[in-house]
């Protein structure tokens, strides 16, 4: 300790000018220490210590240290040496020792390393004045305190330390826990602010959103969001979350390429789309998940993409003049080559008789699409490019447009001109027929955007829809609503009867080159400059748990593994599908019996039903049938009731007892294939009997099970079984070798279903408890327990095996199991008394009591992570105005 601590200064800092720095901050760390509390406490003397630190900024200059040098140094308790390789070489700084060891000896003095080494070999590293370099293997040698090695934090620390006669342990973690302290109590702050900033943030992202503004909406949602959601630089506040997710829910998929995207084509009864452009290559994506499904690679640049009328053939036009048609799944089927120049547009007409063909020099070919023959050439725009033809509905006529300002309208038989619009000093950029044939739009690089009709030779209305080029066109399926590419990567949807323009939509930052509307005309598809392809919903989103229900009445649903196929079981016991595409149902023979039991096989789609025959014998006989047209394609005898001594009556649907239609009794069975089809298994309440499904042969029967069977699901993975007992039993069983795998006694609860997930290795154990068991096959253990509020009929997983939905006797119950509260539930209560449950990409589909059948709209939420991800990709290098920084205080 500092004794008696008289003198002015507790330390003199001598330094060279180019360590000024670390003086300043050194002098600043002194001073403004703070001493621990248990100390002063146990040394309370610490109180009245003076810690004044002497730091001289002037220049000095002559031989001879001033006064008020001099007068510091003996003011001093202690000298604190800034040892560097130029501090060695300053005299003032030799002298400022020299002087102070006369006064106070060597105990007093702290040189502090900041650089160099002492006495070094090396002159141009020597850190030591000459006044502690000829201390050197002496008794008064003065050992340094090294700060490149220790850090100047725990030097500085160490110096307070030697001064004050205290221990430097305790003074260094106290020095961390008040650091910690007050790092912490900065973060809290900061994170304060951040949060106050990304609210405001999110409440503006809302506002632009409201004002049509996309693109400035999804950007101060990501300025609202942790820059990286891993380690986040602010909080995650909920508001910015839901800004993002609302400024991003009309877009459902985005597909990026390495070049500008010009052409695009929707075959949505395959769920594909296929994009091209400078990228030199084709790909078909599938529309719903954005996975590539095949490309055709090495092309030259693809200037338009077009579907033959049944979507069976692909028609490309390429910038080297070729005209390529390809099957739907991309095998090359005709090459039309050899056009001079660009060929800009071509068209299959509907009968896919002929085709016809736009060319950059003006000229317009019509082939024989069969025999591939030239049929004529038009010298339709003179040396201007044609940049869109077109065919009518009922290939009477041809329109084409050019940079010429000319729609040109053609008989398509002699393909002499029928009527010219000329539209001076404007170069056209598209012209396409409405489904109906009826009219023609037509577009401009002016923005001005015309409706002709083709019967009566007028323009119906003429809009200047936009400020900048309209670049592409086309009509929805139903021709109410026109799609328009704006030059800027704006998407306009326009009402095809009046012109107006109904909704907006910023999905590009770059030019639209091609769209399209696409599947129910609820979503548009959009090619751009800017490398990418866009799908925006352009109708109100489905609310979350939409629901509509279907042509078809009855309990026992399956859904066909590749089509839009549902089958139940009716009211009247009979086998029905319906096809949600094409709303089409059928009733499905089954001579005089009673359907019990129905499912789809995995891999090839063949419905298959368990049959009871309507008369008093009750045989079960398994009948297949073509879900497409109806007809029985299989049968074989599967059991006989009579022999279990079980009797069943049957009451025909039109028999009236008492004024009373009363249903037939029917016996309670389950039918499954196996994930290969090899194996189907049909189950009632003794026992699952296993046939070869190809010949009908009854390979074995698994029974045994204690209490009865209640309930049974084969593993999609593998020849497991899931069997749920009445008796509260539980077992997974090898259906080969009918060995069981896993045993759980759950009584005295009852199993009332079982699922498996779709990557087969988690199973859903529903039990009369009103909760369901999750048990994991590949840690053979039971992981979580999910209560339900009312008893539970059925389940299945969704979703990538991310949820659980779970059908109550009071509806139905979504569970996020990915969420860290078991709590993280959806109800959905209006779906009461639900019996079956099949799930199939963004659908539930459900049968229940009321032989009601149905669907419910269950879109899967993208992880914010991947929101993010989409968000950047959609605005790629969109930035906010000097401008709108300033409005949204971002500029500070």
């Amino acid at each position: 300790m500092v004794p008696g601590n008289i003198k002015e200064y507790l330390a003199f800092i001598s330094y060279q000018r180019d360590d000024e720095n670390f003086a300043e901050w050194l002098q600043h760390q002194l001073e403004h220490y703070r001493i621990p509390i248990n100390v002063l406490e146990a040394q309370p003397e610490l109180n009245d210590c003076r810690r004044k630190i002497f730091l001289d900024k002037t220049e000095l200059s002559g031989g001879i240290l001033s006064d008020e040098i001099d007068k510091a140094l003996m003011s001093s308790h202690f000298l604190i040496v800034l040892c560097s390789p130029s501090s060695a070489k300053s005299k003032w700084v030799d002298k400022e020792i020299r002087r102070f060891l006369s006064l106070n000896g060597r105990t007093s003095v702290i040189p502090l390393i900041i650089s160099g080494t002492p006495y070094a070999q090396n002159p141009e590293e020597e850190c030591f004045a000459p006044a502690l370099r000829e201390l050197r293997n002496t008794s008064d040698e003065i050992l340094g305190i090294n700060v490149s090695e220790m850090g100047r934090e725990v030097a500085s620390i160490k110096a307070i330390a030697f001064m004050l006669s205290l221990k430097f342990d305790t003074l260094w973690q106290r020095y961390e826990r008040d650091k910690e302290v007050e790092r912490q109590r900065l973060i809290d702050e900061r994170n304060k602010l951040l949060r106050l900033q990304s609210m405001f943030l999110s409440e503006k992202s809302t506002a632009e959103l409201s004002a049509g503004n996309l693109s400035v909406a999804r950007l101060l949602a990501l300025k609202a969001l942790p820059s990286d959601i891993d380690n986040p630089d602010r909080p995650l506040v909920k508001e910015a979350d839901n800004a993002l997710r609302k400024a991003m829910s009309t877009m459902s998929n985005t597909f990026w390429e390495n070049g500008p995207m010009r052409a695009i084509a929707i075959d949505s009864a395959n769920d594909r789309i296929i994009i091209g452009g400078d990228n030199r290559c084709i790909k078909w994506w599938g529309l719903s998940d954005g996975k590539v499904l095949h490309s055709v690679e090495k092309m030259s640049r693809i200037n338009s993409i077009r579907l033959s009328s049944d979507a069976s053939m692909i028609v490309v036009s390429t910038y080297k003049g070729h005209v390529i048609v390809f099957d739907a799944n991309g095998v090359e089927l005709k090459r039309f080559k050899n056009q001079p120049g660009p060929i800009y547009d071509a068209v299959l007409s509907h009968d896919m008789s002929i085709l016809i063909v736009a060319s950059a020099n003006g000229l317009i070919y019509k082939y024989d699409f069969t025999t591939s023959e030239l049929l004529s050439k038009v010298d339709a725009h003179k040396i201007r490019s044609i940049k869109s033809v077109d065919i009518s509905c009922d290939d009477r006529f041809i329109v084409s447009s050019s940079g010429d300002g000319h729609v040109k309208i053609w008989d398509s038989s002699s393909m002499s001109l029928i009527n010219l619009l000329n539209f001076k000093d404007e170069a056209l950029t598209s012209s396409r027929f409405s489904p109906d044939g009826k009219h023609i739009l037509i577009t401009s690089n002016s923005g001005t955007v015309r409706l002709f009709n083709l019967e009566t030779n007028e323009i119906i209305w003429a809009e200047d829809i936009s400020e900048v080029c309209i670049r592409c066109g086309s009509f929805s399926k139903d021709g109410t609503l026109i799609a328009l590419g704006e030059s800027y990567g704006v998407m306009r949807i326009v009402n095809a009867a009046t012109g107006r323009t109904e909704k907006i939509f910023e999905v590009h930052t770059d030019a639209i080159n091609d769209v399209e509307f696409g599947k129910d005309d609820s979503i548009v598809v959009t090619a751009s400059h800017d490398n990418s392809v866009h799908i925006q919903e352009i109708k109100s989103n489905m609310a979350d748990f939409q629901s509509e229900t279907f042509d078809i009445h009855g309990t026992d649903i399956s859904m066909h593994p590749f089509e839009s196929i549902i089958a139940a079981i009716t009211q009247h016991g009979h086998p029905a599908t319906y096809n949600y595409d094409t709303d089409k149902k059928l009733v499905l023979p089954t001579s005089n019996s009673r359907i019990a039991a129905i499912a789809f096989s995995n891999i090839s789609g063949i419905l298959t039903g368990v049959l009871i025959d309507r008369d008093t014998n009750g045989n079960r006989h398994v009948t297949t049938w073509d879900s497409a047209t109806g007809e029985i394609t299989k049968t074989f005898n599967c059991h006989t009731v009579k022999d279990n001594n079980i009797r069943y009556s049957f009451y025909d649907e039109d028999m009236n007892i008492g004024g009373l239609s009363k249903p037939a009794t029917i016996p309670d069975l389950t039918i499954r294939y196996s994930f290969d089809d090899r194996l189907l298994a049909i189950s009632d309440d003794k026992k699952i009997e296993l046939f070869n499904p190809v010949n009908g042969k009854r390979l074995r029967t698994i029974n045994g099970i204690k209490g009865g069977i209640k309930c049974f699901d084969f593993s999609p993975i593998d020849n497991n079984i899931a069997v749920g007992g009445n008796s509260g039993t539980f077992h997974v069983i090898d259906a080969v070798s009918e060995r069981i795998l896993y045993t759980r006694n759950f009584k005295p609860e009852r199993v009332v279903c079982v699922a498996y997930s779709r990557n087969g290795c988690r199973i859903a154990i529903a039990l009369s408890s009103k909760s369901t068991v999750i048990y994991d096959s590949t840690l053979d253990q039971v992981i979580t327990r999910i209560d339900s509020e009312w008893p539970i009929k059925a389940i299945t997983f969704m979703h990538n095996d991310c949820y659980l939905i779970v059908a109550t006797t009071q509806g139905l119950e979504i569970h996020d199991l990915l969420s860290d509260t078991s709590a993280d539930k959806q109800a959905m209560n209006k779906y009461q008394n639900i019996d079956t449950l099949v799930t199939k990409d963004e659908y539930i589909y459900f049968s229940s009591k009321s032989h009601t059948v149905g669907r419910i709209y269950f879109p899967l939420k993208k992880t914010l992570r991947e929101l993010i991800d989409d968000a950047r990709r959609a605005l790629g290098e969109f930035e906010l105005t000097e401008e709108q920084r300033h409005k949204f205080y971002l500029d500070v």
